[in-house]
């Protein structure tokens, strides 16, 4: 099953800021939120280019019959019509000023909302999460269809549903808005009776990450560079080697080369050795026809053989503090430090570790502080300030360098 943070994280990637809820003023986002209803958004556009005024008096007054042949483009123009009569008269009481609201609770809003005749539950929780920016999580057929696709309980009821999604997911207005949106563009491409043909399925990617949570990345979300990296590149994903054996044998083929050779390599040593058997059974003659030097197929024939042995048990390295599993890899030929490291955060998913021996690391965090030169002290400064999770700071300033080169 896919995690809510890893349903966000890859929907964001793959479609980027929403910028929802699309309207121009407080009036047309409310009507628009009514109009929306059982229908889908190309035909409320039309209906709201009918508007020839978004003044909220001027709407209120305007007679039931034209109001009705302004939205009839959206369908069930006729109850619809008296919904957004009903919920203008409400908002008018406030003089349509939404500050006026802004000390109401917000359980106490939504029932004030759901006190008028026309507003159900998803069209109230849209006008307090994007008009009033209240924390409430929109339930909509299109989430409802995508948690049972991604393996998640199948709940019935509206309340059930908004309490699991914010249950799994930090309290956060923004968060909540981008999420709709994104599940909104994702159900247009894939949730609909007949899915786009052609569209590769975000959510179908079995591709391992390094495990962190949006929680997580909202706790050093106010750190400078995580702000600026979430707003220019979303939420960034770093691939995995869940089993540790091939998390050293990338370690050791990734040592003082650049990342593409190394992922050159490092498949066509996969497709070569597809088993750690394999690996264990080829000579080193057959090891460096991949690509790798003799002092990397050497280290990695050891150590398979270690394994093979029973002297090396990389399971054991789950239950050691940090400064203990650097110890043990780092007694291995051909592990230093860096690749300790490199293991840890990518197979044993390290939340708290940073390597001043990366050099791409070492120039990434140069080039946003806009450093001449870095030295040990600057750089183990500048990330105690990500504690507890340097590891996902490091995972941002990889990512950095690589769109900066």
């Amino acid at each position: 099953m896919i995690t809510i943070d890893q349903i966000y994280m890859n929907l964001y990637n793959t479609y980027g800021k929403q910028y929802w809820w699309p309207a121009d003023n407080d009036i047309e986002m409310m009507i628009g939120a009514v109009l929306v209803q059982n229908t889908n958004w190309s035909n409320v556009e039309t209906a709201l280019k009918n508007f020839s005024s978004w003044h909220g008096h001027k709407i209120l007054n305007m007679p039931l019959d034209t109001l009705i042949e302004v939205i009839k483009p959206a369908g069930f123009y006729t109850r619809k019509a008296q919904t957004i009569k009903n919920l203008l008269s409400w908002f008018e009481t406030y003089q349509f000023d939404k500050q006026k609201l802004e000390s109401i609770p917000t359980l106490d809003l939504r029932n004030e909302l759901l006190s008028i005749h026309g507003i159900g539950e998803e069209t109230c929780d849209c006008i307090l999460l994007y008009l009033f920016n209240r924390p409430v999580f929109v339930v909509d057929a299109y989430l409802k269809r995508l948690l049972i696709r991604t393996g998640h309980p199948e709940m019935k009821s509206y309340q059930k549903i908004q309490k699991y999604m914010m249950d799994s997911l930090p309290l956060d207005t923004y968060l909540f808005q981008e999420f709709h949106a994104l599940i909104v563009a994702y159900g247009k491409d894939h949730l609909k009776p007949i899915p786009h043909p052609t569209l590769t399925d975000p959510l179908n990617d079995e591709t391992p990450f390094v495990s962190y949570s949006l929680a997580q990345i909202q706790e050093i979300s106010n750190q400078p560079f995580i702000a600026m990296m979430i707003d220019t590149y979303g939420y960034i994903q770093r691939p995995s080697h869940p089993d540790p054996f091939w998390g050293i044998i990338y370690a050791i083929v990734g040592q003082l080369i650049s990342a593409p050779a190394a992922k050159t390599i490092m498949k066509r040593f996969t497709d070569t050795f597809p088993t750690q058997e394999a690996v264990r059974d080829a000579s080193i003659e057959d090891l460096k026809s991949v690509g790798l030097t003799l002092s990397k197929a050497d280290y990695i024939s050891l150590i398979a053989q270690e394994m093979e042995s029973g002297n090396l048990n990389l399971n054991a390295l789950y239950e050691m503090p940090d400064d203990q599993a650097i110890k043990e890899l780092t007694r291995l030929k051909g592990i230093g430090v860096w690749s300790a490291k490199i293991i840890l955060i990518h197979s044993y998913n390290r939340l708290n570790l940073d390597t001043y021996e990366d050099i791409a690391l070492r120039n990434s965090v140069k080039s946003f502080l806009q450093l001449e030169e870095m030295n040990r002290d600057t750089f183990e400064h500048y990330f105690k300030s990500y504690e507890p999770y340097r590891s996902i700071a490091c995972i941002y300033h990889w990512y950095y360098i690589a769109q900066i080169k």
